[in-house]
């Protein structure tokens, strides 16, 4: 069986990890290409601020 989560926020990679150990695959996709949906940070590269 395999199964496909629409979004790699909190939800999606939550219920994509505890599918994993159950020893069930899933295809996780996004549109952006990190996870952690509105959650995720990153550095400024003009400034270096998160």
């Amino acid at each position: 069986m395999r199964i496909c989560i629409v979004g790699a926020g909190f939800s999606g990679a939550v219920i994509a990890r505890m599918l994993a150990e159950k020893g069930i695959t899933s295809l996780v996709l996004d549109e952006r290409d990190h996870l952690a949906g509105n959650c995720h940070t990153e550095r400024d590269p003009e400034t270096g601020v998160m």
